[in-house]
């Protein structure tokens, strides 16, 4: 391919094209100004970069490649950038369901467990409680009145 270059550009009459000298920032910027094609020893009608017609076509390739390139990867970043969103909406949304769910459970097994204590007291109060018949004074009652028959029975004999 290079050979075929080589040849053309042999056969074919060399023209050089004028441009604008590079700022000493150079940007790569689209051309505004018509590219004017000069003959060998012309002068030129403005100052300028003289470039062969095969690079210049081998530059604007370049920049366009590189501009094709460079959108290319703009919208695959963006288009990433957007996904990458959606799946952190998407983990926000389920680890807030995750804390509403846990809230929930530890709601439900906080009243379980006052449920349990209340029971467990009421139990302890009942059972801390005395019947009719565990009162002292009732013992103490019956006990003498038991000792009184037993002296009454002893005497009378």
């Amino acid at each position: 391919m290079r050979t075929l270059c080589i040849l053309l550009s042999l056969l074919l009459p060399t023209t050089v094209l004028a441009q604008e000298a590079p700022p000493a920032e150079y940007q790569l910027t689209e051309p505004t100004q018509e590219i004017v094609a000069l003959r060998r020893g012309t002068p030129s009608p403005r100052d300028g970069l003289l470039i062969d017609a095969a690079d210049m076509l081998q530059i604007r390739a370049e920049y366009e490649r590189l501009r094709f390139l460079l959108a290319r990867t703009t919208e695959r970043d963006e288009a990433t950038c957007a996904v990458r969103i959606e799946m952190e909406r998407a983990r926000t949304a389920a680890c807030g369901e995750r804390v509403s769910l846990r809230d929930e459970l530890w709601t439900q097994r906080q009243t379980e467990l006052v449920m349990q204590l209340r029971e467990a007291r009421q139990a302890a109060q009942r059972a801390g409680e005395r019947s009719w018949f565990e009162h002292p004074a009732l013992w103490f009652a019956v006990g003498v009145v038991a000792t009184g028959l037993v002296w009454i029975a002893a005497t009378v004999r």
